[in-house]
């Protein structure tokens, strides 16, 4: 089962259909429930070009992960002077209830990853955990060298 789940996770996250509108809350990001448990939820979000996601916060969970995807974004972060830039497939640790916006400033749409460990669900054992852990970090270097693969692939018929 186990052996099965990073590949399934990787075609959801990297095939699942993009939407290019406005979210149903009137914000330029689209959220994608990919996987969502008692302890966890991961989302891919689309957010328009040009645009940024409000301030908000997730103020029912522990702490989250921000996985930038295809482009490079901009977090503005409530009592932080400098806003943090990502590059594709940079990372950044959030505590719950942290409030932040997102910012797209790219001629295109962007996509990005969150990782959400739900407070509700935080009595989940260590050893879960360390298999969840585990199952991202092989997850997303998969994903990062398929990416830089095409990116070289990309830069070569150019020449």
């Amino acid at each position: 089962m186990k052996r099965h789940l990073v590949p399934t996770l990787l075609v959801l996250v990297l095939s699942c259909s993009s939407a290019f509108a406005q979210g149903p809350d009137g914000e330029p990001a689209t959220p994608t429930t990919l996987i969502e448990n008692a302890q966890s939820r991961i989302v891919r979000v689309d957010i328009l070009a040009s645009s940024t996601r409000s301030m908000h916060n997730h103020p029912d969970m522990l702490w989250h992960v921000f996985v930038t995807m295809n482009d490079p974004i901009v977090l503005t972060i409530q009592g932080q002077a400098d806003p943090v830039k990502l590059g594709p497939w940079q990372t950044h640790f959030f505590k719950g209830g942290t409030m932040h916006a997102i910012t797209n400033p790219n001629p295109r749409v962007a996509q990005f990853l969150e990782f959400f460990s739900k407070k509700e669900g935080a009595t989940a054992s260590i050893e879960s955990l360390e298999d969840a852990m585990r199952t991202l970090a092989v997850t997303l270097a998969r994903a990062a060298a398929e990416a830089v693969e095409n990116q070289s692939s990309e830069d070569r018929r150019q020449r």
